[in-house]
């Protein structure tokens, strides 16, 4: 199911991908440009302040977020 990384509280789930020396593709790091685009397989997200151009509703009920602005609300989360 991919890797476990953990996540400082208020930390943001790109923060913690960075943190852990893992790569991943990421634009302006304000919510605003969509590149870092994730799914949540399981758990919750606060999912902070992004652009609804970049990130719809229906994305959103689909299970997207983006990592630059999303922190996990809880510790057993798992994204893809």
């Amino acid at each position: 199911m991919g890797e476990v990384l953990p996540c400082s509280p208020g930390e943001t789930v790109l923060s913690a991908i960075l943190h852990s020396g893992a790569r991943v593709f990421f634009g302006c790091t304000g919510g605003g440009c969509g590149v870092c685009k994730m799914r949540l397989i399981s758990g919750h997200l606060d999912y902070g302040r992004y652009s609804a151009g970049v990130l719809s509703e229906e994305e959103r009920r689909e299970g997207f977020f983006l990592s630059c602005q999303a922190k996990p609300v809880e510790r057993s989360n798992h994204f893809s």
